[in-house]
């Protein structure tokens, strides 16, 4: 178990949280059965977190796209009134 513990802690102190993520998912099964529940719900709630800033980036783009298409919707709107100004000026010429 020490060995393995060893292992793991140079990945850690190396830094690389992939491959210290990767370790424990190969070896999960050389870890003590609460250490095993611990390393899966460690897992579970860094999964949840990742989806949640997922959900909050796609909100965040989504609300982006609506104000955008709000500024189109006006610009539109304003070009058609002008359109129709125009028209009525010409109209009224005539």
């Amino acid at each position: 178990m020490q060995k393995i513990i060893e292992e793991f802690m140079k990945l850690v102190d190396g830094g690389d949280e992939a491959a210290a993520k990767t370790f424990l998912a190969d070896h999960i099964n050389e870890f003590p059965e609460d250490v095993q529940k611990k390393i899966t719900a460690a897992f579970f709630w860094d999964a949840l977190a990742q989806k949640s800033d997922e959900i909050e980036q796609r909100a965040a783009v989504q609300k982006a796209l609506l104000a955008e298409f709000a500024d189109l919707e006006k610009a539109e709107k304003q070009l058609g009134d002008a359109r129709k100004a125009e028209e009525i000026k010409s109209d009224l010429k005539n």
